[in-house]
């Protein structure tokens, strides 16, 4: 990613911003694709909301062209798994 919010649903259906507490390890929104690691547990911490859906919605990073990959500019993100926990 190069930039990540999470969002909920309230009662009337309309998406809402959650307010994210801290996100731990931190992320690197840097658009490189160097010192990245690959399959790292995060923890997201958002103020405590009700709701019956939440998703995170952000810019995928990847990729940027440098002198050293000198190839076509290409973006991903992956989720491999995601899992809400309540206070």
């Amino acid at each position: 990613f190069t930039s990540l919010r999470v969002e909920y649903r309230d009662a009337a259906g309309h998406w809402r911003n959650a307010a994210l507490r801290s996100i731990e390890p931190p992320l690197d929104f840097d658009n490189s694709q160097w010192l990245k690691g690959a399959y790292i547990d995060h923890v997201l911490n958002v103020e405590p909301v009700t709701t019956q859906a939440i998703r995170i919605i952000g810019d995928a990073g990847g990729i940027e062209q440098d002198e050293r990959n000198g190839g076509e500019r290409r973006f991903y993100t992956a989720i491999s798994e995601l899992a809400i926990y309540a206070d």
